[in-house]
C-alpha cells in the first residue's frame, strides 16, 4: 500500500510540476497579462462611457463615439497590423531596439499619410461633416493613438508583459479624470479630448520601458530577423479589411441610421469589443511565441486555446443572461433598443475566438497571403449583410450581419488552418 501511495504522490507531483511549468510559459504569462489588462481597461472604459451616457444626450454620445471610432480606424490602418505581428519580427532579433524604432517610425509615417488623406477627402467632399473633430487635430489624435496601441504589441514581443496592464490602467484613470474635469462643458468634442489627451503622458513612459527592455537583449538573440517589408505589406491588406470591418461600424451606423441609433450601438459595440479582446489577448502572445519556437506551435496552440475558449464562453453566457441589466446602467433606452443586438454579437464572439487563434498561428508561420484573404472574406460578408439589414433594422441589423460574418470567417479559418492542427 505504501508503494502504491508513493506512486500516486509521485504522479500527482509530476502533474502539478507540469502545470506549474505550463503556467510559467511566456505564451500563458503574456495571455494572462493581457487579460488583466483587458479587465482593468474594460472596467475603466465602462466607467468612462457610463459617466458619458449619464451626463450627455444619446445623440452627443453617438457623435463622440463615431468620431473616436473613425480616428481609431485611421490609426489602426496606419499601424499596418504591427500590433499583432511586431512580436513575430522581434522574436530572436539581434537588434531589437533598432527594430522597435523602425516599426514605430513606419507606423507613424503610414498614419500621417492615411490621416492626412482622410482629412483632405472629408474637407473636399463633406462626407465627415458629422464628426466633431477634423483637420490637423484629427491627424494628431490618430498618430498618438497609433503609437499608444503599438506599444502593447512591442512590449509583448519584448516579453515586457507586466508593463502592458500597468500603462493602460494609468491611461484609463487619466481618461476618467479628464472627463470629470470637463463636466461643466461636456459634449461630443469633450469625449474625444478625454480619450486622446492622456496618450501624451503614457507614451514617454512606454518609450522608457522599451528602452530598458532592449538593454542586454542584443547579445542574447539567436537570429538576425528584422524588418520584413514583404510580410508587412501583404499582411497590411488583411489589416485594412479587418480594421474597416470593425472600428468603422459606429460611423456606418451614424450615416445609415442616424445619431440615435449610433448612440445605442456605441454602447453595444463597446461591450462587444471588450469581449472580443479576450481572444486577441491569447492571439498576440501565441503569434509571438510560435514564431520564436516554431517546433512548439502545436503545443502552444493547445496550451492557450482551452483557457481562451473557456473564458470567452463564460463571458458570453453572462452577457446572454444579464444583457438587459448591464445596459440599464447606461440608461433604459439602451436596454430597450440594444439588448437583442448585444446578445447576437456576443454569441458571434465564440466563432471570432476560433478565427483569432487560427490567424495568429497563420501569421506566426508568415502565411500573410492566407490571413489577408480570410480578412477580405470577413469584410465582404459583413458589409454586404450590413448594407441590406442596417437601413431596415438599425442596430439589430448590424448585429445580424456581424453574426453571419463571424460564422463564415471561422469556416474559412478552419479550411485554411495549418495541416495537422486542431
Amino acid at each position: 500500500m505504501s508503494e502504491v501511495s508513493s506512486l500516486r504522490r509521485s504522479r500527482g507531483g509530476s502533474r502539478a510540476a507540469a502545470r506549474q511549468m505550463q503556467w510559467q510559459s511566456p505564451v500563458l504569462r503574456g495571455a494572462l497579462a493581457l487579460t488583466l489588462n483587458s479587465a482593468a481597461s474594460a472596467a475603466l472604459g465602462l466607467l468612462f462611457w457610463t459617466l458619458a451616457a449619464r451626463m450627455l444626450p444619446v445623440e452627443q454620445v453617438g457623435l463622440g463615439m463615431a468620431t473616436v471610432a473613425t480616428i481609431t480606424t485611421v490609426s489602426n490602418l496606419g499601424q499596418l497590423n504591427l500590433y499583432l505581428t511586431a512580436g513575430v519580427m522581434l522574436s530572436g532579433s539581434r537588434r531589437p531596439r533598432r527594430l522597435v524604432l523602425e516599426l514605430s517610425g513606419l507606423a507613424t509615417a503610414a498614419t500621417l499619410l492615411i490621416g492626412t488623406g482622410a482629412a483632405v477627402f472629408w474637407a473636399v467632399t463633406g462626407v465627415g461633416g458629422e464628426l466633431v473633430t477634423g483637420g490637423p487635430l484629427f491627424v494628431l489624435c490618430a498618430v498618438g493613438w497609433t503609437l499608444f496601441a503599438l506599444k502593447d504589441g512591442l512590449l509583448v514581443g519584448l516579453r515586457g508583459f507586466a508593463a502592458v496592464p500597468a500603462l493602460n490602467t494609468i491611461y484609463g484613470l487619466l481618461k476618467i479624470g479628464a472627463l470629470v474635469l470637463m463636466a461643466t462643458s461636456l459634449d461630443g468634442r469633450s469625449l474625444v479630448t478625454a480619450t486622446f489627451a492622456p496618450v501624451l503622458i503614457i507614451l514617454p513612459l512606454a518609450a522608457w520601458l522599451m528602452f530598458r527592455r532592449t538593454q542586454g537583449m542584443e547579445s542574447a538573440a539567436t537570429s538576425s530577423s528584422g524588418l520584413d517589408r514583404r510580410f508587412i505589406g501583404v499582411d497590411f491588406v488583411g489589416s485594412v479589411c479587418q480594421q474597416i470591418s470593425t472600428t468603422l461600424l459606429p460611423f456606418l451606423i451614424l450615416v445609415w441610421s442616424g445619431a440615435h441609433a449610433a448612440g445605442i450601438f456605441a454602447v453595444v459595440w463597446l461591450l462587444v469589443v471588450m469581449l472580443d479582446t479576450l481572444a486577441e489577448n491569447a492571439g498576440v502572445p501565441l503569434a509571438s511565441e510560435a514564431a520564436r519556437e516554431p517546433h512548439q506551435t502545436r503545443h502552444l496552440t493547445g496550451m492557450i486555446s482551452k483557457p481562451a475558449f473557456g473564458l470567452v464562453l463564460a463571458v458570453v453566457v453572462a452577457t446572454l443572461v444579464f444583457a438587459d441589466m448591464g445596459l440599464n446602467f447606461y440608461g433604459t433606452v439602451y436596454a430597450a433598443d440594444g439588448a437583442l443586438a448585444l446578445r447576437i454579437m456576443a454569441l458571434a464572439s465564440l466563432a471570432r475566438c476560433y478565427s483569432v487563434l487560427t490567424l495568429a498561428v497563420v501569421r506566426a508561420e508568415r502565411r500573410a497571403t492566407i490571413a489577408s484573404a480570410i480578412e477580405a472574406v470577413h469584410l465582404v460578408v459583413l458589409f454586404g449583410g450590413a448594407a441590406a439589414l442596417v437601413p431596415v433594422h438599425g442596430v439589430t441589423g448590424m448585429a445580424l450581419a456581424w453574426f453571419v460574418a463571424q460564422l463564415i470567417t471561422a469556416a474559412a479559418c478552419w479550411l485554411a488552418r495549418p495541416k495537422g492542427r486542431r
